[in-house]
């Protein structure tokens, strides 16, 4: 079926339908874009519907749901009007933190982020699903963004978060995180060629990030010959790429933590991270295979 856009007010409260040409992206731990192209005589191109703040969900049967908000730029042309939205993580983008201290899993210093985030004014956001098996250490807390915070977090434990669109039994469309050990399924799936995914014009696959074997990460605490650090290598890419040093300062103050934290850091960073883009074709329901964080084959 076609894809559906629905709208509604930064409270929730439903508005309207939309009838247009639509895409969107889903992005781990990141931040999706949405484009919504309407026709400039579409009676429902309001300012009350195309409101910047307001909610957005788009279905399909075969891709997965979508949800976020209008924010800028809008741009028209003679014959159309072309709405942006962002998935809503960014509404965690537009909130900053209170200075001090939290402490405990990624998991737990997650949910007191949007409860930080929803102190002046609600941002629709809710805690929901909490899976987390990081370690627990501290993070200091000085002007950064709630997203920005959230990110590190999740970097630094490598595990995942969503935010994702719910609706109560009123209708009203709200957000909640739910943070995961790992985000989606392990598929013995295959994306092929010629199968299931069209050839893009331009790059198929970039290589890119900061590659790093020798991971040290040091805590806060103690003077510059006792603090505590932990330094962690990785002697098959030391082998492939050579002696990679980086050295990475955390909040922790216990060894434990800095261990899992340079685990968690070395992982990340001993490889190249491969970045293809393929378009993908629903043969034989591949669709049900590419949700956010799903693993699969690709040749």
């Amino acid at each position: 079926m076609a894809s559906r856009v629905r709208v509604y007010t930064a409270a929730g409260k439903y508005l309207t339908e939309l009838d247009g040409k639509i895409t969107r992206s889903w992005l781990l731990n990141a931040v999706g874009v949405a484009k919504i192209t309407l026709p400039i005589t579409d009676i429902k191109a309001t300012e009350e519907n195309l409101r910047y703040g307001n909610f957005v969900y788009i279905e399909n049967d075969r891709a997965d749901e979508w949800g976020g908000m209008i924010w800028t730029p809008r741009q028209w042309t003679p014959a159309t009007v072309e709405v942006t939205a962002y998935s809503a993580a960014y509404l965690l983008r537009q909130r900053r933190v209170q200075a001090g201290l939290i402490s405990g899993t990624a998991g737990e210093m997650m949910n007191a982020l949007i409860n930080m985030a929803n102190i002046q004014e609600s941002t629709g956001i809710t805690v929901g699903q909490v899976n987390s098996q990081s370690a627990i250490w501290s993070e200091e807390l000085k002007f950064q963004s709630i997203y920005d915070m959230l990110n590190k977090i999740a970097a630094a434990s490598n595990e995942d978060y969503s935010v994702d669109p719910v609706f109560d039994s009123a209708g009203l469309m709200s957000f909640v995180v739910n943070w995961y050990i790992h985000k989606g399924n392990d598929y013995n799936f295959r994306f092929e060629e010629g199968l299931n995914i069209e050839r893009p014009g331009g790059a198929t696959l970039t290589e890119q990030g900061d590659i790093a074997n020798d991971v040290l990460v040091y805590g806060n605490s103690g003077s510059q010959t006792s603090s505590l650090y932990s330094n962690q290598l990785d002697t098959p890419s030391i082998a492939q790429y050579g002696l990679r040093q980086v050295s990475i300062g955390s909040s922790a103050t216990s060894q434990t933590t800095l261990d899992a934290l340079a685990a968690g850091q070395l992982a990340v960073l001993k490889n190249p991270t491969n970045s293809h883009k393929a378009i993908l074709i629903d043969h034989n329901n591949a669709f049900d295979y590419a949700r956010e964080g799903d693993s699969v084959l690709l040749r």
